[in-house]
């Protein structure tokens, strides 16, 4: 009777222990898998974050290139307070600290706007000046054009009396040397056999003893390239009017060969 007494009026469930362990479990993998979506998206955050840093770094090597190479004070001062910025937005996205990350991002999109403003009125500055060079050089070199024809024009006006002057002394060189010119139309077989120097002495012989002339009177006689003429041509002295005038000296050398003698008009 005693070990009936010691016995539990009540009968404990023969599965509660398992009930127990099953509920664990399910409690675990309900855990687990609301854990699971806040660990992707730290990642892909990481991730992100990594990209951002690295982009920064990027651009603040770029800038610190070009503030070695800048020599314009205001670009220069521009990429100084950009430097600072972008170094500020970076150190806070290293360490985490957001306090005054967006008004830090904020100042340097406005940098940013103020740099390229600038760079583009320094931009439209060059292009205007350029601009202003080229039509300086358009008009200098029409400047120099027109003063080019000018002075052209005025040494033309200059040098055309003395090249009238010249013509007429070329022309009347020509016309003196025409004067001294008879010409004698003879036959084509004598002039083949024609001797010029043997004529011209005989020419200056008969006028030394019909005319007492003791100086040459005919200075060449030559042939024409036709080969129907012969050429007397004068000393400075005489004239191809003084020969024809004295015709009565010569002719004989010309009886039965010349066809006609006049002056010279070519």
């Amino acid at each position: 009777m005693a070990s009936n007494c010691l016995k539990s009026p009540f009968k404990s469930p023969p599965d509660i222990d398992n009930l127990y362990d099953a509920s664990s479990m399910q409690t675990s993998a309900k855990i687990a898998k609301a854990l699971k979506f806040p660990e992707k998206e730290d990642s892909q955050k990481k991730q992100e974050l990594k990209k951002s840093i690295a982009n920064l770094t990027t651009i603040l090597n770029l800038i610190e290139f070009e503030m070695q190479n800048e020599q314009e004070y205001d670009i220069l001062e521009a990429l100084t307070s950009q430097k600072e910025i972008l170094g500020q937005i970076l150190h806070q996205k290293q360490t985490g600290q957001k306090s005054s990350f967006k008004k830090k991002e904020n100042e340097a999109v406005l940098q940013l706007q103020n740099l390229e403003s600038r760079l583009d009125s320094k931009i439209d500055s060059l292009l205007q000046k350029v601009e202003s060079q080229a039509q300086t050089q358009t008009k200098s070199y029409a400047q120099m054009a027109k003063t080019g024809l000018e002075k052209a024009k005025q040494q033309s006006q200059i040098n055309e009396p003395k090249n009238k002057a010249k013509k007429q002394e070329k022309e009347e060189k020509t016309l003196q040397y025409r004067e001294k010119r008879l010409v004698i139309q003879i036959k084509k077989e004598a002039c083949e056999s024609l001797n010029s120097y043997t004529l011209r002495n005989q020419i200056n012989d008969n006028f030394f003893k019909q005319e007492n002339i003791n100086q040459p009177v005919v200075a060449a006689v030559t042939k024409s390239w036709t080969g129907l003429s012969i050429i007397l041509t004068t000393m400075p002295e005489f004239s191809a009017e003084f020969l024809l005038q004295k015709k009565a000296v010569w002719k004989d050398l010309f009886a039965n060969v010349a066809t006609k003698a006049e002056k010279d008009v070519h």
